[in-house]
């Protein structure tokens, strides 16, 4: 380049009021339309072209030989480094290459160096070595185009950082806007989208500890299985570490840390960020988001931050959330409860049946909404009473069901007028083997009392003994059992015990062991089979009814008003004088 003359008042002027229009650039648009307008004032130049790299790629702004090209939409990439280091260098005019075409570059200034941004101007035509531009025109010239560029760079990345952190703003807000929602299905699908959305994440989940059990209730492109593969090197999944510990977990490149590992999949793990779900009554669970490959963006410090405030938030909405959805299964669970005590209030006897000869009464009470405990009374050819007391082991639904398909057996047996009650249990046994869980059986105690022989059969299937008072003698025998509980083998034959007679005072008790098996005094102790036997001696003289009545009494005294742990029922039958049974 030629040296210049000195510059000119007049020239000093209007470079001046130049600098002015390059000071009032904003955006990339801008700078190319008045870079036009300044060449051409100041140093005489039509034949430019203009460049910008940002984030190591170089793509052409502007450029008067190759306007077509330079106005796309997508401008195309150019390498300008070699160009303007070739001209530094006092090398020869180089060739700026455009895809297929070559554009001759006879000087170029590089807009500065470093940073995040580089501007570079090519200078197609000999301007710079006009001697009509002084050296302080072209030097003042040069230093305000790098200002101007780098102020529009500045301005732009600000911008974008703006517009970045005001997305970020409006989906804490969005998450704000759902701490009323109390749907948790709509909770943390929102949740989950907005995390990916706010740190730029490829995959995610949110595990929630339900029972003390981590499950994945959203799942988002990274399944259970795999964020239980991402460990730390003592083998705890990090999210597990992260909600016991409530600090988040931020690896950048997992699979190249020396502190986690993937354990039992082949991938490779690149940024990982997990954040703990922490309200006030504790970790909820976590959100984990993943960017797969080493080439995806890593999370930041400042994404870590944000996703730790979205999940503050959120954790209360959550925790609300899982409140109201236990309280509606609870709701629900309730009302199918007294559906099915309902239902099995109206399977148990309206009354006492009327029997001449005969007083009798039952009481029964679950523990549960629903018991397993089964009191029925039938008559057959108007001289027989058949009573069933059986008992369910466990109790609630459950129990109750298999209660309601004893009750369906028996009665479809006695009905069509079977006599033989070994027959009538065997079957049910049958019957009920194939409708009990493993752990199910029930006990059963069957008697058959004929008025016009005063006689009494029954089966015992493993029930608790029944007392039989005799008033002739003030003694209380019990009945021995004749098979096993129903439900635990079939084929499985049940035997008639010992038919008796029952005279006038004579008094049977039947109950379930829930009546017995209650605890009271000061250390708990079980009242036991003799306790209730003293019970029922001391009350044999009353009517059947006072008797259940005085016998649950003097338990409840036991108790001292210890809610009981098991089903209670009592059915008393007591031979009575007048239209009496035969001696």
């Amino acid at each position: 380049m030629t040296s210049q003359t000195a510059a000119s008042s007049e020239q000093i002027i209007q470079l001046l009021e130049q600098l002015s229009v390059l000071n009032s650039t904003f955006t990339y648009s801008d700078f190319v339309i008045r870079m036009e307008q300044v060449l051409a004032a100041l140093i005489d130049s039509h034949d430019f072209s203009i460049a910008a790299e940002e984030n190591g790629e170089c793509r052409l702004l502007h450029s008067t030989r190759l306007r077509g090209v330079a106005d796309r939409l997508t401008p195309p990439a150019v390498d300008c480094a070699p160009i303007v280091a070739s001209l530094e260098a006092g090398g020869n005019p180089a060739l700026l290459r455009v895809e297929d075409q070559m554009v001759p570059v006879n000087d170029a200034w590089r807009l500065g160096a470093g940073g995040q941004a580089i501007g570079y101007l090519m200078f197609h035509d000999e301007a710079l070595k006009s001697d009509d531009v002084p050296q302080q025109i072209l030097e003042e010239l040069r230093r305000a185009v790098s200002i101007a560029f780098f102020k529009i760079t500045d301005r732009r990345r600000s911008e974008e950082m703006l517009d970045g952190y005001q997305a970020k703003l409006s989906a804490i807000n969005e998450v704000g806007e759902l701490l009323g929602t109390l749907d948790l299905s709509v909770l943390l699908t929102k949740l989950m989208e907005l995390s990916l959305y706010v740190v730029n994440g490829q995959v995610g989940s949110i595990v929630l500890e339900k029972d003390d059990v981590c499950e994945s209730c959203i799942e988002w492109g990274l399944p259970p299985e795999m964020i239980d593969c991402l460990q730390t090197q003592d083998g705890i999944p990090v999210y597990k570490r992260v909600m016991e510990t409530g600090e988040p977990e931020l690896i950048l490149n997992f699979s190249a840390s020396s502190d986690y590992r993937v354990e039992g999949i082949d991938v490779q793990v690149g940024s990982y960020l997990c954040v703990p779900l922490i309200a006030q009554n504790g970790t909820l669970g976590a959100i984990n988001l993943v960017n797969p490959g080493e080439e995806d963006a890593s999370f930041s410090e400042l994404d870590r931050d944000i996703l730790m405030t979205i999940g503050g938030l959120a954790a209360t909405s959550i925790s609300n959330a899982m409140l109201h959805e236990d309280s509606l299964e609870k709701e629900r669970y309730q009302q199918s409860l007294e559906i099915a005590r309902t239902i099995q209030k109206n399977l148990f006897p309206s009354s006492a049946p009327t029997f001449a000869g005969f007083d009798v009464a039952w009481s029964s009470e679950s523990c549960d909404e629903t018991g397993g405990d089964y009191v029925d009374f039938m008559v057959q050819d108007e001289n027989r009473l058949i009573t069933v007391v059986g008992d369910v082991s466990g109790h609630g639904i459950g129990a109750a069901l298999l209660m309601a398909s004893a009750r369906a057996g028996l009665r479809a047996s006695l009905g069509a007028g079977s006599r033989d009650l070994s027959e009538v249990i065997s079957a049910l046994n049958d019957q009920l083997e194939q409708d009990m869980e493993l752990d199910r059986f029930m006990t059963m105690f069957v008697t058959a009392v004929d008025k016009t022989t005063g006689t009494l059969e029954f089966v015992n299937a493993g029930h608790d003994s029944p007392f039989l008072y005799r008033a002739s003698s003030g003694e209380v025998e019990e009945f021995p059992s004749t098979g096993m509980p129903l439900g635990i083998f079939a084929p499985n034959n049940f035997e008639l015990g010992e038919t008796l007679s029952m005279q006038p005072g004579d008094v049977l008790l039947i109950t379930t062991d829930g009546v017995w098996e209650v605890n009271g005094g000061p250390d708990g102790e079980m009242m036991g089979k003799d306790h209730l036997r003293e019970i029922f001696s001391r009350h044999v003289d009353e009517p059947a009814e006072q008797i259940a009545a005085s016998i649950l009494a003097d338990v409840g005294e036991y108790t001292e008003g210890r809610p009981a742990r098991d089903d209670v029922t009592i059915v008393v039958i007591r031979a009575i004088a007048g239209d009496a049974p035969a001696s």
